[in-house]
C-alpha cells in the first residue's frame, strides 16, 4: 500500500509542521493551506520541502478540503487530518493492517473520532463526495459516518494518531462566535437530510429506516475524476 497523508490547516505553522515531520513514513505529503496568512505559508514550505501545497483564498468549509484532499492524493489510499494530530510511532504498520481488512479507518479512538482517518479514492467514487452542504466545520463527520453505514460499509479504529492542542493557543484564536453559528446551520442542514434515519437528535448511528432520506451531495462543479491530469482552478 502506499498513502498520501493531507493535512489539513487554519493558520497552525508550528502544528502543521509537527504533524507532516510525524507522518514521514507516508509516500505523499499534501497540506492544504485553508484561508491562511502567507507568512503562515512560506514558513511550512521552508520546514517540509517535500510536501506540495493547496492554497485556499478565502477559507472554505471541510468537506471542500476534504474532496481536494482525495481529488489531489497521488495514491489510492488516502489520510486525511487535522494539524494538530501526532502520527504515533508504527502508524503505517497499523493501518495496513487494518485496511487489509476494512475499507474505512478511524486512526483514533473512539470510533466516532473524525481528526484523522483513512479512506480511499474507489469509497468516495462509490459513494460520492464529501457533502459541501455543510460549511465550516461540524456534522460534516457525521453525515460521511452515515453514509459509510448506509453502503454498509466495514469500518474500524486504531490507536495511530494523538491530538495535540497545545501549540493551537500560539498559532491562532479560534473565533468561537463564528463556529457556533457554523455549527448551528450544519446542524439545520444534517437534520434535514437524516432524520429519517436519526429521529430528532443528530446523534451518530442509524435509528430508522434510511429510505427516506434525501440523497444531495453538494460538491463545487470543478470536482472531477480526470484519468490523466488533475484540474482545479481556486475561483
Amino acid at each position: 500500500m502506499r498513502f498520501t497523508v493531507a493535512i489539513v490547516n487554519k493558520d497552525g505553522t508550528q502544528t502543521s509542521i509537527r504533524a507532516l515531520a510525524s507522518a514521514e513514513a507516508a509516500d505523499d505529503f499534501l497540506l492544504i493551506n485553508n484561508g491562511c496568512c502567507p507568512g503562515h505559508l512560506r514558513a511550512v514550505r521552508e520546514a517540509a520541502p517535500l510536501a506540495r501545497f493547496i492554497d485556499l483564498r478565502p477559507s472554505r468549509g471541510l468537506p471542500h478540503c476534504w474532496n481536494l484532499a482525495v481529488l489531489y492524493a497521488e495514491h489510492e489510499h488516502v489520510i486525511i487530518a487535522n494539524d494538530d494530530v501526532i502520527f504515533e510511532d508504527g502508524w503505517r504498520e497499523k493501518l495496513e493492517a487494518a485496511l487489509a481488512d476494512y475499507d474505512h479507518v478511524c486512526m483514533a479512538y473512539p470510533l466516532n473520532r473524525w481528526g484523522c482517518f483513512a479512506t480511499t479514492k474507489a469509497i468516495v467514487r462509490e459513494l460520492g463526495w464529501f457533502d459541501e452542504t455543510f460549511t465550516g466545520i461540524y456534522f460534516e463527520d457525521e453525515d460521511w459516518w452515515l453514509r459509510l453505514q448506509e453502503a454498509r460499509k466495514r469500518v474500524r479504529s486504531v490507536d495511530a494518531v494523538r491530538h495535540d492542542s497545545t501549540l493551537r493557543a500560539k498559532d491562532r484564536a479560534i473565533h468561537h462566535t463564528v463556529l457556533d453559528l457554523s455549527a448551528e446551520a450544519n446542524q439545520a442542514a444534517f437534520m434535514a437530510k437524516w432524520r429519517p434515519a436519526v429521529g430528532d437528535e443528530p446523534a451518530l448511528g442509524l435509528k430508522g429506516n434510511l429510505g427516506g432520506c434525501k440523497r444531495v451531495v453538494r460538491a463545487r462543479p470543478e470536482h472531477e475524476w480526470h484519468t490523466h491530469e488533475r484540474l482545479w482552478t481556486n475561483g
